[in-house]
Formats: structure tokens, sequence, C-alpha cells
């Protein structure tokens, strides 16, 4: 199991905030200092606040709860489809669409589609038509897959959502608010931590950072085991 060190974490640049002109003033409390203009995050926050986050996470999948990890950053994409993967989580990746939450019967339906289209197109019903339709079939295809996939299995809204960057999903965020799902996500200087349950105070552009914080959260979270029922 990983174990989390004030070492480590600075070493993922976990401590770096944006320029002081960005900071959110309800942002203070987790601010260390000011550095050549940047906003440096108190590391001590963030060490209590990541164990504090990876103990909320373990405890709700003991409960055999659903957790959904949502980041749609493209830079992150393929990280945050690979560790959701590893600890059987339910993820969003590329783009937060509508309704995912607040109308998920909606979405449901774009599912089926989905699993329609790709039966299709094994069964080979796709190589009988013409290249007009079967282009537009593929991209169809596509594009229902980019944004479904890894919630295809999803068959009520999740108890948990981790979400990683809250400019990039603020939609995302205001579903969460809607359906009372709590939200465990890093909070930045430009963020506003007040709507966000289980805060983690960090950098949350730095790939280097993201990759440390999920790593560890998704380390944390395969190792534990379901309560028995």
């Amino acid at each position: 199991m990983n174990t989390l060190s004030l070492k480590k974490l600075l070493e993922s640049k976990i401590h770096l905030g944006h320029h002081t002109s960005e900071l959110n003033p309800n942002m203070l409390p987790y601010i260390y200092k000011e550095k050549k203009g940047i906003h440096i995050i108190d590391v001590i926050k963030s060490f209590f606040s990541l164990n504090q986050a990876c103990t909320f996470l373990t405890k709700i999948s003991k409960q055999n709860k659903k957790i959904i990890l949502i980041g749609t950053n493209k830079d992150i994409s393929k990280l945050i489809a690979k560790e959701a993967k590893k600890a059987n989580l339910y993820y969003i990746n590329s783009y937060w669409s509508r309704g995912i939450l607040t109308n998920f019967s909606s979405i449901q339906h774009k599912i089926i589609k989905l699993k329609k289209l790709e039966q299709q197109k094994k069964n080979g019903f796709f190589s009988k038509l013409s290249k007009k339709e079967t282009i537009i079939k593929n991209k169809k295809l596509n594009s229902l897959y980019k944004r479904f996939n890894g919630i295809r299995t999803m068959s009520k809204i999740p108890d948990v959502a981790i979400i990683l960057n809250q400019k990039y999903d603020q939609n995302a965020i205001l579903e969460c608010k809607k359906m009372r799902i709590p939200i465990v996500s890093i909070i930045d200087s430009n963020c506003d931590p007040n709507l966000i349950d289980i805060k983690i105070p960090g950098n949350a552009d730095s790939i280097q950072s993201l990759n440390f914080i999920l790593q560890f959260l998704i380390q944390n979270l395969y190792f534990s085991e379901p309560e028995n029922k």
C-alpha cells in the first residue's frame, strides 16, 4: 500500500498554486505564503487532507458504495481511465454530458444505443451499409464510446464523486450538488473550497501533482476489501 510523506508531496509539486492575482479569497486558510508572485499551498494541510480523503473513500469502498472519477482535461484522459479501471470505478474522462447525474434515465438510453452500435459493428452490419452510412455509424459509435464508455455498467447514480479539477468540471460539480452526492476534489488556489465536501488543497493543474494524488487514492482503494454483507 502506498504511504504518504511530506517529501513525496513536495516532489510532486502539490504545493504550487496559481499567480497571486487569481486567488479565490476562500482559499486563504490553505495558503502558506506567497513566493515570486505565486501562492504556495500549505503542504501540511495537503498531507492531512489527502489522508482524510483516502480514509473516507476507503470506507465508502468497503461499504460497497459506488464511486465515479471525473476529469475531462484531455491531458489526463488516459490517466483517468487507467486509474479508474484499477479500482473498478466509473469514470468520465473526455466530456461531461449534461444530465449524467440529474437525468440519468436519458443517459441510460444513450448507453443502450452505444452497446447496440457496438454489437452491430461486431456482427458485420456496418459492412453491409453504404460508405456514407458506415462513416455516419462509426462517427456516432465513436462519439458515444468517448462520452459514456466509463459509465457503461452504471445502473444508478454513484454515491461519491472524485473530481480532479474544479475549473474544468464545474458542470459536474453543480450536478453533484443538486443530487447531494459528496464530492472529493483537489482545491487549487483559484478554486472555491465551499463547493467541495472532502477537500484536498493542492496543485490541480500539474500532471505530476494530479498523477501523484490520484495514484495515492487509487492504490489505497485497490487494497481495501469490501465488508461482509
